[in-house]
């Protein structure tokens, strides 16, 4: 019910414009890295991940593309996964700021994850050229018209499947970064992390976001507040074929 979700926001946050303070933006980074844990977002797209694996030959090494990677807390995660499955994949972050891959760099330099600068609505890939692309706590960042070109960019992209994690905009998401902007995080977060409760998508709005990107994805809520984007690559080409 719209009585219960507030105003989508507009405001930029501040690490959407360069921001050169090192320290600065890696407490940031550090901070939504903590987030995420705390509130099982990686875990949900690393579980999903883990089953499309399971189409792949042990054999052959995929490759795994976490794009707007941030400070790569989500390919570090990968890695460490495959390590304890004994599995081995290649996992691959992009981000567009310069400032934000080298913080990734840093925290990955003990770590064979590679990182690429790249906008994520022009990826430097072939159709299909990658196996599974995730996008976590990214989907906010975008405007309308720009989410639906990011979908169809990550969708593109892969083989096998897109998993998109973000934030689910509602006035208890709300309160709850307010909150937790009050204890010791960095200023950064303490102004974006709020501001991102108010720039996210309901449900609602991303099921309107995969259906005017012409994608057959299934789209929920999950805990912690986010909203997931589920698309298998062999779900969209049997509607395609259908379609057809």
């Amino acid at each position: 019910m719209r009585l219960f979700v507030p105003a989508q926001s507009h405001q930029t946050e501040l690490l959407d414009e360069e921001v050169a303070d090192q320290r600065l933006l890696r407490a940031n980074l550090r901070d939504m890295a903590q987030a995420n844990r705390w509130l099982g977002a990686n875990r949900a797209v690393v579980r999903q991940v883990a089953a499309w694996l399971e189409a792949i030959p042990p054999e052959r090494t995929p490759l795994v593309l976490d794009v707007a990677t941030g400070g790569a807390d989500l390919p570090r995660m990968l890695q460490r996964w495959g390590e304890r499955q004994k599995r081995s994949l290649t996992v691959l972050g992009c981000d567009l700021s310069r400032n934000v891959l080298d913080v990734a760099a840093l925290e990955t330099r003990h770590m064979p994850v590679l990182l690429v600068q790249s906008d994520a609505l022009r990826l430097p890939f072939a159709d299909g050229g990658v196996d599974i692309v995730t996008c976590t706590q990214a989907l906010h960042h975008f405007s309308r018209d720009a989410a639906v070109r990011l979908l169809r960019e990550l969708a593109r992209v892969a083989q096998i499947g897109v998993i998109v994690n973000d934030l689910r905009r509602s006035y208890l998401a709300y309160w709850g970064a307010r909150l937790l902007a009050y204890g010791p995080v960095s200023p950064l977060s303490r102004h974006d992390g709020p501001l991102s409760v108010l720039r996210a998508y309901t449900p609602a709005e991303v099921s309107a976001l995969v259906q005017d990107a012409e994608l057959s994805a299934r789209v929920r809520s999950g805990p912690g507040f986010r909203v997931e984007i589920e698309l298998q690559k062999s779900d969209e080409l049997s509607r395609s074929k259908h379609v057809a």
